[in-house]
């Protein structure tokens, strides 16, 4: 009895001390994963802040990017202000697929900056940047490419080769544009425009220095019912079939070519060698500035001091991928007939301005030299544009335009119609000399941005 009350007491305690030992067991075990779920919720809250800030991160890239965007299209097309775009953020490592979003708005903020507020997102997270920069209050400059009639534009594929006609310029016409798969434009596109027709039926006061619209037929402008003869048929000339008895000499006064009828042809002469030639120009017959029959020019071919020229006949300019003068220089040339020009790029300093009562014509490659200077064109028929060449500025034509690149050579033989870098026509000092009465201009508020304009970054 006394053993089994021995055995008894020993096992109790044996029980104690493994009840003891439990409890401390499940003590550290508590302990452990106390410990352990404070690492895992540590770590999640360090993956869920590092996802947080990625995503904001994105969503700040996205802001930024917007506003680039906005700067783009300020700084190349002409915009009416305010104005809003909203765009899509893609990555590569998403295989191409939209992570992100961004809005961005541009209005004027004072009278000389423009503000760009854009807000980015991704997976719900918000980033806004706002930029300011300079821009002009006034804009007026030439379209950059219009026409009266279509615009088409042809790039050129053959196999893995091309060739693109690329425009960062605005395509203003009266019809429609066409283009296929290997043309780029990244200006805005404006079809069936109520484009004014270019008139040269104009006179010129030297007194006041001011243009009046001359009456149609009265190619001198004398305003005198009995100096010209009108057009009885309707045919939109005056021939033998309009002349009376005893006009004959009033006929003759008026057809300043000597071609048989008096026409928009005799107002494009008599606006140069005699309107505008009253500013001093030497452009009459006999004068220095006149030439006869077709003319060929290259660089120097016209004198420095030469503002403009008149050509009865057609015009070849050759090499103009190279300065026309040693200093800068403005040189108009004007045509009868047509002008073919290679290359049309001249000194980085100069402008070129050409108008043709034909076509203008060009063609070229881009082997021989980068972007250069500005050019003006007005082709009171087509404006053609074969191979390749880079060219800045404006162009008109009143029939048609036609850009082919011909041939799929890449680089070589690609077509580049820039805006012009010398927009400001609102200062008359900068307006190309020699320009018709009606030229395609645009004119607008809050357009384009100064030019080396350092932009004033604010994140938000």
């Amino acid at each position: 009895m006394r053993q089994y009350g021995i055995l008894k007491e020993r096992s109790s305690d044996m029980m104690k001390k493994k009840g003891f030992v439990i409890i401390i067991v499940m003590a550290f075990l508590m302990v452990l994963v106390l410990i352990a779920w404070v690492i895992v919720d540590i770590g999640c809250s360090e993956i869920l802040q590092t996802k947080i800030r990625n995503e904001s991160l994105s969503a700040y890239y996205a802001a930024v990017a917007g506003a680039e965007m906005m700067y783009a299209k300020l700084n190349t097309s002409r915009v009416d202000l305010p104005v809003t775009l909203t765009g899509d953020l893609l990555t590569r490592s998403s295989g191409g697929r939209t992570v992100g979003t961004f809005t961005v708005t541009a209005d004027a903020s004072t009278t000389d900056m423009v503000g760009v507020a854009s807000e980015g997102t991704v997976r719900g997270q918000k980033a806004k940047v706002t930029v300011k920069y300079k821009f002009a209050p006034d804009y007026l400059n030439g379209s950059p490419l219009s026409c009266l009639g279509p615009i088409t534009l042809y790039g050129q594929k053959w196999w893995i080769f091309k060739s693109y006609v690329r425009s960062n310029a605005d395509l203003v016409t009266g019809g429609t544009v066409t283009k296929n798969d290997y043309v780029q434009v990244t200006g805005s596109v404006s079809e069936s425009q109520p484009i004014e027709t270019p008139s040269f039926w104009w006179k010129y006061d030297a007194a006041s220095g001011s243009w009046s619209r001359k009456t149609t037929y009265d190619t001198h402008g004398t305003g005198n019912p009995g100096s010209y003869i009108t057009d009885i048929n309707g045919d939109g000339r005056v021939d033998s079939a309009d002349v009376q008895p005893g006009q004959e000499a009033i006929f003759a006064n008026n057809d300043i070519n000597s071609d048989g009828e008096v026409n928009d042809k005799d107002a494009f002469i008599t606006y140069y060698t005699e309107e505008l030639n009253k500013q001093d120009l030497g452009l009459a017959h006999g004068q220095t500035g006149h030439y006869e029959g077709t003319q060929t020019f290259g660089p120097g071919d016209v004198s420095t001091g030469k503002k403009i020229i008149f050509v009865n006949g057609d015009v070849n300019i050759m090499f103009n991928d190279q300065n026309w003068s040693r200093g800068s220089c403005d040189h108009t040339i004007v045509s009868t007939g047509n002008i073919t020009i290679v290359q049309p790029a001249n000194g980085l300093d100069d402008r070129l301005t050409l108008v043709a009562y034909g076509d203008v014509n060009t063609g070229g490659v881009n082997l021989f030299g980068s972007v250069k200077g500005n050019i003006d064109i007005y082709a009171n028929g087509d404006f053609n544009a074969y191979y390749g060449g880079t060219s800045n500025g404006t162009i008109m034509a009143k029939d048609n335009v036609y850009v082919d690149t011909l041939l799929p050579v890449p680089a070589f033989l690609n077509r580049n119609l820039n805006k012009g870098t010398d927009n400001w026509w609102n200062d008359t000092t900068k307006v190309p000399l020699g320009l018709p009465q009606r030229y395609n201009t645009i004119t607008s508020a809050n357009t384009t941005l100064a030019a080396a304009q350092d932009p004033i970054w604010e994140k938000n």
